[in-house]
């Protein structure tokens, strides 16, 4: 049973890393390629395991092995966070240089019209 779950988990790694190595655009292209290239080692390695060793075959099983699809993972999706902040941020200030921009009501003063301001 314990191996099944191994197997399993072995597979559904590397499926995760293989969509996010395929979906997320925003992280530089070796880290695309890296997620891809361990995502299909762990599928493959899982998929091995599970349909073609031959029954008995003994195997270690490598804790640690989990930690880097978590790791990838996150760095992917911590990517794609600091690009949309990015994108966001330059949002905000675009500024054409050498356009003049209309200042908005009540930028350089209190507004005209109102007891003390006399209107012209």
């Amino acid at each position: 049973m314990f191996e099944l779950v191994y197997e399993l988990l072995l597979m559904l790694g590397g499926i995760a890393l293989i969509v996010i190595g395929l979906a997320i655009r925003e992280q530089g292209t070796g880290s695309r390629i890296l997620n891809l290239v361990v995502g299909l080692g762990f599928f493959g390695y899982g998929f091995y395991l599970m349909f073609l060793a031959p029954v008995g075959t003994r195997y270690t099983v490598f804790y640690y092995a989990f930690i880097l699809p978590v790791l990838l993972i996150v760095r992917a999706v911590k990517a794609r966070k600091e690009a949309k902040e990015a994108q966001a941020a330059a949002g905000h200030q675009h500024v054409v240089p050498g356009q003049v921009y209309p200042a908005s009501p009540g930028q350089y003063g209190p507004p005209q019209g109102q007891p003390g301001h006399p209107t012209n």
